[in-house]
């Protein structure tokens, strides 16, 4: 009796779905499905300069990802450009660089990013992430022949590449992603969205490390002023998107998280450091289209493109 009243308020309340009901009633609200959401990270060919890869991503990349998916089951799509390197702290401290460019990738499920992956316009516009040869001319940069926006293998630094966003569990892999909350029926254009970039310590061990952002993770995920809230962990840091509906509800997460640190209790603390948040801008894709997009270090964009109405993830 009990549960069968449980379970028709979380129906009511949409978070009825897999895994344990109570915790999805009252600290882990995930919609019965997510979407396919592929989380990338891209190391930038050093040979490439500044200018040139940010007028390649404004020219190529960022333009062509809405061109091949939108209307065939893409349905969000937010590219940030960090630009800068990190500095661990510790004895002694040592830089820390972070990928050139990393990006929420949003398809309605995975049998449609296969299918785009399979038309000649998919093939090319993955392989631009690594050689340009044949489209170098014609967008103008001839300099760029012979070179990719990305390298595979960046020593010292990373793999590019991107990882399968999972749903949290309550346990935490290096090299993979995860969300710990998002609003059924989610829109993934237009909310307020920030990212973050945590920069591991040094001296700090991997299970300290993995243990300390499981509990992280258990602590957002507990925050309903989010609608949204994906990671990436890598060795030596996490790339975190932050979604809020409004930027009241932002704020007053910010407060909550803010405050948890100055009583010295969030997980993280003593962990990773953090100086930076970057705003993920609405980007109409139009201006995508054209190029006429501001794009340098610390930029990060939210495209707004039509999605289909029928889309399950797409509000009504």
């Amino acid at each position: 009796m009990v549960g069968g009243v449980l379970t028709a308020l979380a129906r009511r309340l949409g978070v009825y779905g897999s895994g344990p009901l109570l915790p999805r009633l009252f600290g882990n609200p995930l919609p019965p499905k997510i979407p396919h959401i592929r989380f990338w990270i891209g190391y930038a060919d050093d040979r490439l300069t500044k200018p040139e890869f940010l007028e390649g991503l404004k020219k190529v990349l960022i333009p062509d990802t809405t061109a091949v998916g939108s209307g065939k089951g893409l349905i969000g799509y937010m590219p940030v450009v960090p630009g800068k390197a990190f500095y661990r702290t510790g004895s002694p401290p040592g830089v820390l660089t972070t990928p050139d460019e990393f990006a929420l990738v949003v398809y309605r499920d995975e049998a449609v990013y296969q299918a785009i992956r399979k038309t000649p316009e998919g093939a090319a516009y993955g392989a631009h992430h690594f050689n340009l040869d044949d489209i170098a001319d014609k967008i103008g940069l001839p300099l760029l022949k012979g070179k990719g926006f990305f390298v595979k293998e960046a020593s010292g630094k990373g793999t590019s590449g991107s990882a399968v966003v999972q749903a949290y569990q309550g346990k935490v892999e290096i090299g993979s992603a995860y969300v710990t909350r998002l609003k059924e029926r989610f829109d993934w254009q237009g909310r307020t969205v920030y990212v973050r970039i945590r920069i591991r310590n040094t001296g700090v061990s991997d299970s300290d490390y993995l243990s300390s952002i499981q509990r992280s993770l258990n602590w957002t995920s507990k925050q309903k002023q989010l609608t949204g809230h994906i990671v990436r962990v890598e060795k030596d840091f996490t790339l975190e998107y932050f979604m809020a509906d409004d930027m009241g509800d932002w704020v007053r997460f910010l407060s909550n998280e803010t405050a948890k640190i100055l009583r010295k209790r969030h997980p993280l603390s003593h962990i990773t450091h953090s100086d930076w948040m970057i705003e993920v801008k609405p980007l109409p894709n139009s201006a995508a289209q054209s190029g006429t997009f501001p794009l340098d270090w610390r930029s990060g964009y939210q495209l707004v493109f039509p999605t289909e109405p029928w889309d399950p993830t797409h509000r009504a």
